[in-house]
């Protein structure tokens, strides 16, 4: 088997009761967690078998969310990319919302993936108004309430994202509220475009509730959004969809990479735009249990009303049978979301914390006082995780004992996955 080359785990002197975490005859087995072989348990040797909805069935998780911290390097991708594949043969179901690199369209296309190409020159539009599906069990009334909410968080969260640092006022609110029931009405096409047109000639009864203190609100959403219709960011995410995401597709990748260069507010508004399409399609309820990745989590969070929507997919894993695969770099990166104690950077850290499943790779100094606050890992674990070797990572499930691990894969998918080679040449 291919993997990291060797654990070479640094010395540490310690006692056997404060080290219990690396000692294994406390470290509980991992075998009672149903599902694949990732690798092996780096001072056992065991293998180690995991699946997030196994981890839950087994109690050993309150939820089958996932978050992967580690520095650049350090191996974190590489085990989330041999998780998915182990995932996907059993039984489970791989979307990527971002692949700015391009490292995952390998694999998808290894196994007869769906590859969606977002950027100039793709020619596939992403529209994040689309309905979805309406499940078989929930009644039309309910569907339509639950789309208009959608619609509502997706427009809410284009329109911050193209102004950073501005919040909706109530009269844009309002604008917003206005141009979703006019969706659901039939009477605006549910796409930015028809939005853009609807705010044009705004209706006589919503000029008349704006008022005069309110009335600037229409042009300055409809210049806002106008700028998915018009200029460089048209023809992306304005119109109808011209793809739709295959349900039946074992491993389906956003390729993003065409846009890796482009200016923030590109890759911000790809990155809302893709997650209110993917929410569509698991808002479906059609049965699949699916493992969405975020290969960059922070931009994920970065603007906050999409964070808002991380937030309620998060909440809903179980009736949405989701899985959600959150990576990150630097646990100190999540001052960049406001001051400490606001609003975003509280609500960025309570996805953290609800994700029940966290996989630590090395840390930076920096890292280490938020690492405490937010995860609590023992004594033993903070000394160690500034200075675990490559590819070796600290799983923690639930309340369980954290158990190290290091993923282990075949030498034929470890050449689609492995992206050390241009760091090490």
């Amino acid at each position: 088997m291919w993997g990291p080359a060797g654990v070479g785990l640094p010395k540490h002197v310690t006692s056997a009761a404060r080290i219990g975490v690396l000692t294994p005859f406390v470290a509980p087995s991992t075998m009672s967690i149903p599902g694949p072989i990732i690798g092996i348990e780096a001072t056992s040797g065991q293998p180690f078998t995991f699946d997030p909805w196994g981890a839950v069935q087994s109690k050993h998780a309150a939820s089958p969310g996932v978050v992967a911290f580690g520095l650049q390097g350090t191996g974190k991708s590489f085990c989330v990319k041999t998780a998915m594949l182990r995932e996907i043969g059993w039984g489970r179901q791989v979307i990527v919302s971002s692949d700015p690199k391009g490292e995952w369209v390998p694999l998808a296309q290894a196994l007869d993936g769906q590859i969606v190409a977002v950027g100039p020159g793709s020619c596939n539009v992403i529209n994040p108004l689309d309905e979805g599906t309406r499940p078989l069990d929930v009644d039309p009334a309910t569907w339509r309430g639950l789309v208009a909410t959608r619609r509502s968080l997706a427009l809410e969260s284009i329109c911050t994202t193209l102004r950073p640092g501005r919040v909706l006022d109530e009269f844009e609110r309002t604008v917003l509220d206005r141009a979703v029931e006019a969706i659901d009405a039939g009477d605006v096409e549910a796409t930015v475009t028809g939005v853009v047109d609807w705010l044009t000639n705004p209706a006589t009864a919503l000029r008349e509730d704006l008022g005069d203190a309110g009335a600037e609100a229409p042009t300055a959403l409809r210049l806002v959004l106008g700028r998915l219709v018009r200029g460089p960011l048209a023809g992306m995410f304005d119109t109808n969809s011209t793809v739709t995401l295959d349900p039946v597709a074992p491993f389906t990748v956003i390729d993003t990479s065409a846009i890796a260069g482009a200016a923030p507010e590109l890759r911000a508004i790809a990155q809302a735009a893709t997650s209110a399409w993917i929410d569509a399609t698991l808002r479906s309820e059609d049965g699949r249990w699916r493992c969405v990745v975020s290969e960059e989590g922070w931009d994920e969070l970065r603007n906050r009303a999409q964070a808002q929507a991380m937030d309620e997919r998060l909440r809903m894993t179980s009736q949405w049978r989701c899985s959600n695969w959150l990576i990150f770099h630097e646990l100190a990166d999540i001052t960049q979301f406001g001051e400490a104690g606001s609003a975003h950077r509280n609500q960025v850290k309570g996805i953290i914390t609800k994700s029940a499943i966290k996989i630590l790779y090395k840390q930076s100094a920096a890292s280490m006082a938020l690492l405490d606050e937010i995860v609590r890992p023992t004594a033993a674990e903070t000394d160690l995780l500034a200075s675990l070797p490559q590819g070796v990572g600290v799983w923690h499930i639930g309340e369980a004992i954290p158990v190290l691990v290091a993923p282990v894969i075949g030498q034929s998918a470890f050449a689609l996955i492995n992206t050390s080679a241009g760091r090490v040449g």
